[in-house]
């Protein structure tokens, strides 16, 4: 069946069988259960030649880095309407970069070089060179509880989990 499938002519060849002399088959009833997981691993390949990625997975994209502020986002969306791209993996710094976009907050272009201290002091949050307010953080993820499973309430327990992480 394979050999046919890649374009092999399959043909009767006479043979000679001779008595066994030494030895013991091989073959027998405790082979068959792995004569049947051969089968069907062979019934597998051959439903998937032609198509592996259905089988095996899809494109992947992983992306890190300042993606979005460096505006690639949209090239990120035209490959994945294109069906060119199945999953993103990405770091969590472009999945906030994307969410403060989406929710019109601000963030400003500064140094990566600035003191952490000061901007800890002065209530900043820096992702390398994008700065923003903390409160904005904290927006963020107000705006995410509230739009979630449309509107349920969350509990100060799940809240605070989250919370806690950042």
């Amino acid at each position: 069946m394979l050999a046919a499938e890649v374009g092999a002519k399959i043909v009767e060849v006479p043979v000679r069988h001779h008595a066994r002399t030494r030895g013991v088959s091989k073959y027998g009833i405790d082979r068959t259960f792995r004569v049947l997981l051969d089968l069907l691993w062979i019934k597998f390949l051959m439903r998937f030649l032609h198509r592996p990625l259905q089988a095996f997975g899809g494109v992947g994209l992983t992306v890190a880095g300042a993606l979005t502020p460096a505006g690639l986002g949209g090239c990120v969306i035209e490959l994945m309407e294109r069906g060119l791209v199945d999953f993103i993996i990405s770091t969590g710094a472009n999945l906030y970069h994307d969410l403060h976009y989406a929710l019109n907050f601000t963030l400003r272009r500064g140094s990566p070089f600035v003191d952490d201290r000061v901007l800890y002091r002065e209530g900043v949050i820096r992702i390398y060179d994008v700065l923003f307010p903390a409160q904005v953080l904290l927006d963020t993820l107000d705006d995410l509880w509230r739009n979630r499973d449309g509107g349920a309430s969350v509990t100060a327990a799940e809240e605070q989990s989250v919370r806690s992480r950042l």
